[in-house]
């Protein structure tokens, strides 16, 4: 007789006596959530990571397929008594499919399992009653096709994929019968889908799966970080139809949201490596972190180091490696001044095991997700057995990898969110009941209040609220050409399906009638050859049919995340795959180069069509590769948060009778002071050089404007640059997703009142407007008489004209199957940039296109944060945030930061030759070309050769730009017209006579 009070009493013998000899007792997430899954229920658990939400989820289905199959295998026993049953493997039913949004935690999932299948196995031979094997596959882009074609013969009971697998599978039509006898689904990491289309792709898939299903299909959702919980509920239930009253109405399926959200012991601290951040040794951060980094690594078994981008994954791992070799030497670094080289307080433990291997560059890898998966898995396999004392990753590394038992997180710069602050800080300490060590190490002063804003958050568990995007009409396009590849469909039935994913719950039926007529061939192929129908919907009827080749269409050209025309990094094998490289890095590149990859040094042998053919090249000087579009914006619910921090440290400071600038001058009389220190410590986990750089820092903005901005104030600075132009900054707080539509509906109005050509440029923490050959200062007014309704209007009216309008155009179309890539081949990124031009051109001026349409959405939702500028508006109309206007001689200390932010938040210090760094200066001092053209520095960075390899590529005479293929050669021609023989010549690669022929 079980027990309503142990839910272990349900399971079977062999699976609680496991459970209770291997781990005890439930952990909360288990003991909360195995009753609700247990009664087939819905369920989304919340809980920190490392709690055991995971096995919460697996263990009920892997004991029901247990006993499923036990049961069936037991029938059959009489036939052949001699067997045990647990000595056969039995037929494969698909039961159970486990969905993560990363393949490597796909891997790591599919190794963990073992543990529980073959300890209640062996639990189970134990006690007499054996039971068979059950198989379990992983499913992503990495599955060799021989592996996929076997299951697809004998399904596993259980199956490890994530949501690009998923569709492709649900998109074959022998591949997808596997789905029938599915009962179960598992989605991991809930909260990195729920906010963007991925979300919603993975939305629809699991509509299709549960309509192919033949029995009820039980989701259950896991998460360490999702607030709101009842969005994340609806996204993960969805809806289903009811009958009200005898009309059909959507309801959402009840879901039970299990909160075990309990408080993780979490030990933090934000530590400033430098007494002042206005006086930095050699005018940088980096020589006095890399040594911080450095002292912690020694100090600690195993350190994982988070870095907001690739590029900075990539650099910091090689200092650190520099750094670790001149200290095991007894010699400084270049650059690095050895009154900052720490005491390697353990080092000798350190160097005993092995801190610096000479060889592959030294200890400290780079791990992020342009490296190649062998690369990935190899670095997770070593930190796993202790073998790298410290891993540098990037987001690939955040989420619920088992990569062992790691001693401290750091952070470089503000984790950006409070989310990702958690996820990344609870990498450590990842088994039960573990404290998780994080450390911040903020890289200037607006980064410094960023990430106090956010360790505040973290103490507090305030993670930034999550929603789904509402009728992303490019993935909806996707879906419907892969459901009608593989059955016809009622379009009836195809909209009521669709409406069950609950980012298409409020879909009008006018919407989805605009995507089926682009699909079908409304819009005629003569305006642009990409529009060809890629179904046949015959309203007679009222049914959709895919037309020939739509199924490989969507195969091919699947999923949410775009195409970034990255190159491929193969040694010289062409087998061995190292990792990809941007596009717009590789056309800077040549033979013989050398750059660093991986922690790892390479030389350039060869630029193909779609790789780059590298072989080792030890102790060169490397180049850092960049990726673009890598970094992220301040969340507009963070930058209230950050706002808040602002504004309640100015008031404290304000208090304090007279501010000391440095230790020495503080006497103990100062409780003010010593009571903002203890408050900002206690409140914000900084350490003293933190809380001395924030106080400091605020104090400096009140003496000169008298106010920082903050959540309630906004200040419009005017100054006067080097030549006499003027400027205007705004103080703005709310992130780069608020500060960029405001940007562009005050440029519009400001080109208004003035006549004159505004240039802007926007950060987290404000907007930086030039005003060029402007006779006077601009109107600060508009500021403060803006409102919501005409930022819509400017910002709508400047959108189409926008880089970021393109870009956005270009990944909607590819998702919507508008611009599908060449077969087997890559599709270089300029000319995925080309397509998109020519397409938007072409349907721009079509009434009630869908993917323009979804564009603006796009923008205005995704990129943009509209309704939070739109907040922000009214309350300044309603007086509840306040303009301050200030006129300054010279830059206030936050006007001057966010001119310093805008020059370096892309450019690495130490990365470029000297020539690039002059270059990058003039870019960001391009108002003084002018005037300075006579320097003679200035004049020689415009090289004549420079100036014939800009004018070779925009005439596409330079080799990376010339046309290598058929694809290629046509779009030439389209773009530049009629060409004679001897122009092809000069712009296309040999061959192209034979293209010619093809296309004639």
């Amino acid at each position: 007789m079980s027990s309503a009070s142990d839910p272990l009493d349900r399971f079977l013998p062999a699976t609680r006596r496991w459970f209770l000899s291997t781990f005890g007792q439930p952990t909360p997430p288990q003991s909360m959530g195995w009753p609700p899954i247990q009664r087939g229920e819905h369920t989304l658990i919340l809980s920190p990571t490392g709690s055991g939400k995971t096995l919460a989820a697996f263990l009920w289905g892997i004991d029901a397929i247990f006993r499923e199959i036990s049961e069936s295998a037991s029938q059959r026993v009489s036939e052949s008594a001699s067997q045990r049953v647990g000595e056969r493997e039995e037929p494969g039913v698909l039961r159970l499919v486990y969905i993560s949004p990363l393949k490597a935690l796909n891997n790591d999932i599919e190794r963990n399992l073992r543990v529980p299948l073959a300890g209640i196995r062996r639990v189970a031979r134990e006690l007499g009653e054996p039971l068979p094997p059950l198989k379990v596959a992983v499913r992503t882009g990495d599955t060799p096709r021989s592996a996929r074609a076997a299951m697809t013969r004998r399904p596993p009971h259980i199956l490890i994929t994530t949501p690009e697998s998923l569709y492709l599978i649900l998109t074959s039509p022998v591949a997808r019968e596997m789905f029938r006898g599915v009962r179960t689904v598992i989605v991991d990491e809930i909260h990195t889908l729920v906010g963007d289309k991925r979300g919603a792709h993975l939305a629809l898939s699991l509509e299709r799966l549960t309509r192919l299903a033949d029995g009820p299909v039980q989701r259950i959702g896991l998460s360490a970080t999702i607030r709101p919980l009842d969005e994340a509920a609806r996204f993960l239930g969805g809806l289903m139809w009811t009958q009200d009253d005898g009309e059909p109405r959507l309801v959402p399926r009840p879901v039970t949201v299990v909160d075990a959200g309990h408080d993780k012991p979490l030990d933090l601290e934000v530590q400033t490596v430098v007494e002042d951040f206005r006086h930095l040794p050699g005018g940088s951060i980096w020589p006095a972190v890399i040594p911080r980094l450095t002292q912690l690594i020694r100090q600690h078994r195993t350190t994982l180091i988070f870095c907001n981008s690739r590029r900075q994954a990539e650099r910091v791992a090689d200092l650190l490696n520099e750094q670790l070799a001149a200290e095991d030497e007894g010699r400084v670094p270049p650059g690095v001044s050895a009154m900052l080289l720490p005491k390697p307080e353990g080092g000798e433990v350190a160097r005993g095991r092995g801190i610096f291997a000479p060889g592959a560059g030294g200890p400290i890898r780079a791990h992020h997700s342009s490296m190649s998966r062998e690369a990935r898995e190899q670095m997770e396999e070593q930190l796993k057995r202790g073998e790298l004392p410290a891993l540098v990753g990037t987001s690939s590394l955040e989420l619920g990898i088992d990569i062992g038992a790691i001693d401290l997180v750091v952070q470089l710069g503000s984790p950006k969110s409070v989310a990702q602050g958690l996820q990344r800080v609870g990498r450590s300490g990842h088994l039960v009941g573990q404290t998780s060590v994080g450390r911040i190490l903020p890289l200037h002063r607006e980064d410094l209040m960023e990430a106090a804003a956010v360790a505040r958050g973290m103490l507090r568990r305030e993670v930034e609220p999550v929603y789904a995007p509402r009728n992303p009409l490019d993935v909806l396009a996707q879906q419907i050409v892969a459901m009608t590849s593989v059955e016809t469909w009622r379009v009836d039935d195809l909209y009521a399906l669709v409406r069950q994913a609950y980012p298409y719950g409020e879909l009008s039926r006018r919407a989805f009638d605009s995507v089926l007529d682009m699909l079908s061939g409304r819009y005629p192929s003569s305006v642009h050859r990409e529009l060809r129908p890629r179904l046949v919907w015959d309203r007679v009827n009222g049914t959709v049919t895919a037309l020939p080749g739509a199924r490989l269409l969507a195969l091919r050209n699947g999923g949410t995340i775009p195409d970034r025309g990255t190159y491929g990094a193969y040694l010289p094998d062409g087998r061995t795959r190292l990792g990809e490289l941007d596009e717009e890095f590789v056309f800077e590149t040549r033979p013989g180069d050398v750059f660093m990859l991986g922690s790892n040094t390479w030389r350039v042998l060869e630029i193909t069509e779609d790789r780059v053919i590298v072989a080792e090249a030890p102790g060169e000087v490397p180049r850092m590769p960049f990726w673009r579009g890598d970094y992220p914006w301040r969340p507009y619910s963070l930058g209230r948060a950050v706002g808040a921090f602002r504004r309640e440290v100015a008031e404290r400071v304000a208090a304090i009778q007279t501010p000391p600038e440095g230790e020495a001058e503080i006497g103990d009389g100062l409780e003010a002071y010593a009571e903002v220190v203890e408050w900002l410590q206690r409140e914000c986990a900084l350490d003293r050089n933190s809380a001395r750089n924030v106080i400091a820092y605020v104090r400096r903005q009140l003496d000169v404007l008298g106010a920082i901005s903050s959540d309630r104030t906004v200040i419009v600075e005017l100054f006067e640059d080097a030549i006499g132009e003027p400027r205007m900054v705004i103080h703005s707080p709310f992130g780069g997703r608020v500060n960029g539509p405001w940007g562009l509906a005050l440029a519009s109005a400001l080109r208004e009142r003035t006549g004159v050509e505004v240039e802007l440029q926007v950060s987290d923490d404000g907007i930086l407007f030039r005003f060029p050959d402007a006779d006077r200062p601009p109107p600060v007014d508009v500021v403060r008489e803006m409102t919501p309704e005409e930022a819509r209007e400017r910002i709508l009216r400047e959108l189409p004209d926008s880089a970021v309008f393109g870009a956005r155009f270009r990944q909607n179309a590819a998702r919507a199957l508008l611009l599908p890539g060449r077969r087997g081949k890559r599709t270089p990124f300029w000319l995925q940039r080309l397509k998109a031009r020519d397409l938007l051109a072409a349907v721009r001026q079509l009434e009630d296109f869908p993917i323009v349409a979804e564009t603006y959405r796009d923008c205005l939702r995704d990129v943009m944060d509209l309704a939070g500028l739109e907040e922000v508006l009214r309350e300044i109309q309603a007086g509840r945030i306040r303009v301050v206007t200030a006129e300054t001689v010279v830059p206030s200390p936050v006007a001057a930061s966010l001119l310093f932010d805008f020059m370096s938040v892309y450019v690495y210090e130490w990365d470029a030759p000297k020539a690039e760094r002059q270059l990058q200066r003039l870019a960001v001092s391009r108002e003084m070309l002018a005037d300075l053209m006579g320097d003679p520095e200035l004049a020689r960075l415009l090289r004549p050769e420079a100036i014939a390899e800009v004018t070779a590529r925009a005439a596409r005479t330079d080799e990376a730009f010339r046309a290598r293929s058929v694809d290629e050669l046509a779009l030439l021609l389209q773009e530049m017209g009629d060409l004679s023989e001897e122009e092809i010549a000069a712009r296309a690669q040999p061959g192209w006579r034979e293209w010619l022929a093809e296309l004639a």
